[in-house]
């Protein structure tokens, strides 16, 4: 009895970090795709459709850090629309949470084969401390995912929004 309780507990202890880990996924991507298309849309309705600053323009950062508290205030790219979206799916860039956006023009590194008139990338990661799998040495579970967002020309005129989303994740 006391070593089948030992190992029941062991994985109950391990479902409940997972299933965490998991619920914490889900939460990522859902930040992820909604910084991505916040931030596209942003794009698409800027005056002046090419890269710049201000947010009449396209930001095209290689990479770029959302600010540790976006406000409606301090938005002055599309991308910091990104990072608000962001926040409001209860990511931030700070602590053990990393809210980065990339944005070009082409091909996006995350979709090849495809050339589009501008792409953003929305990437979100939190780092999260286990509760059971410590007594095993696992510390924290990193938890990450990504999103796409373009704008592509098709052939026949007009344009679409393009989105792709990569979720991941991983120990630490």
């Amino acid at each position: 009895m006391t070593i089948s309780l030992t190992a029941t507990l062991g994985l109950m202890g391990f479902v409940v970090d997972f299933g965490w880990a998991y619920w914490r996924k889900e939460a990522a991507a859902t930040a992820a795709a909604s910084a991505a298309s916040a931030a596209m849309m942003a794009a698409k309705s800027a005056a002046n459709q090419s890269c710049g600053t201000g947010t009449t323009h396209w930001n095209c950062s290689s990479s770029y850090s959302c600010p540790a508290s976006p406000s409606t205030g301090s938005i002055a790219s599309n991308l910091d629309n990104g990072c608000l979206y962001a926040k409001q799916g209860g990511f931030l860039n700070t602590g053990n949470q990393t809210v980065t956006m990339k944005a070009g023009t082409g091909t996006p590194p995350t979709a090849s084969g495809v050339t589009t008139s501008y792409y953003v990338i929305a990437n979100v990661s939190e780092n999260i401390p286990t509760l059971f799998s410590a007594v095993l040495g696992q510390q924290w579970m990193q938890v990450k995912s990504q999103a796409t967002a373009a704008i592509v020309a098709p052939t026949t005129g007009g344009a679409c929004i393009l989105r792709h989303f990569d979720e991941c994740g991983q120990g630490a």
